[in-house]
């Protein structure tokens, strides 16, 4: 049954998901993943397909008006943000956009996966004011492509049109990017300008044993702070009704290692050699950064306990 604020040819909505009575929806197809929350007065209104992944978390009064739009699993878009024109916007999996930020779709704006916007910042994929018929310099419609992991730091930061933010590259606030960002560099300033080189690379390689410790860290302070009755020993975390976390297994053959264990598991290892385990066992992988999606309590469990800073995984497919 067509629901009231939802007008589509076609659409889909999984289970758990929550729509406030007072968002509207209008696309000519929509896809709502499970367990996606969209608040109060959020206005989506597209010509073309909708697709919303599992577990995104649509704030109030965020805007989308765009031809078309894909969001990725577990990616929080916050209120008062407005994304709008006749092009088209993919926004990867794992991403954060603060509040009241402008994501402009004169041409196609593309967001990989992990990338960070901070409140009161614009994406512009056009630029253009000035009478063409006085000769007007400042006319441009380019795409612009913030890679994986990249990040606008802060408030109030500003891409122009046909700049390309550089895999886990980041660019402090309040900087106006007016030319593209190599991978893992720093930029900032009006215009912004490389200042790697004065205060440090954005992201340094760490061992194995030290992710291992981040993930236990964060995992066990969110048990802690939701009051969750489990035990911690030996590498493994045991958490009452729900299964068990595993760290740093290397057995390669991993379906006979599984294959008598009947509760929820989440093992992180770090290489997967074979990802075809039982339903009940959800691996995440540290070299690829991959994750086997069973959707399981316990893995939606650890996805939002390690989420937005701790880590980061895609879905494997």
């Amino acid at each position: 049954m067509q629901k009231k604020n939802i007008s589509a040819k076609k659409y889909f909505i999984s289970d758990g998901v929550e729509i406030s009575e007072s968002a509207r929806i209008n696309c000519d197809e929509l896809h709502i993943g499970r367990k996606v929350v969209i608040g109060d007065r959020v206005n989506i209104n597209c010509k073309g397909k909708v697709y919303i992944d599992d577990c995104v978390y649509l704030s109030h009064d965020v805007s989308i008006a765009s031809k078309s739009a894909i969001i990725g699993e577990y990616t929080k878009i916050h209120n008062h943000t407005s994304i709008y024109g006749p092009n088209s916007i993919f926004i990867g999996h794992n991403c954060w956009i603060g509040q009241n930020c402008v994501l402009n779709t004169q041409e196609k704006l593309t967001l990989g996966n992990g990338v960070g916007i901070g409140t009161y910042s614009s994406v512009w994929t056009h630029g253009f004011f000035g009478e063409l018929i006085e000769g007007a310099n400042f006319n441009v419609i380019e795409p612009v492509v913030l890679e994986d992991n990249s990040w606008l730091f802060g408030s109030n930061n500003v891409v122009f049109p046909g700049v390309t933010l550089g895999e886990k590259s980041v660019v402090i606030s309040p900087s106006t990017v007016t030319k593209s960002v190599p991978a893992n560099r720093v930029f900032a300033g009006s215009p912004a300008r490389d200042i790697t080189e004065k205060i440090g690379p954005a992201y340094t390689a760490i061992d194995k044993k030290k992710k291992i410790d981040v993930l236990i860290k964060a995992l066990l302070g969110t048990l802690k702070g939701k009051n969750i009755t489990f035990s911690f020993s030996n590498l493994e975390i045991k958490i009452d009704g729900m299964g068990e976390i595993w760290f740093d297994l290397l057995d390669k053959n991993l379906v006979s290692k599984f294959s008598d264990v009947d509760k929820d598991l989440v093992v992180f290892i770090d290489k997967v050699e074979n990802w075809d385990v039982r339903d009940n066992v959800s691996l995440f992988c540290l070299s690829s950064k991959k994750y086997k999606k069973q959707f399981t309590n316990l893995e939606i469990l650890v996805r939002q306990s390690l989420n937005v800073v701790a880590a980061r995984f895609n879905p494997f497919v």
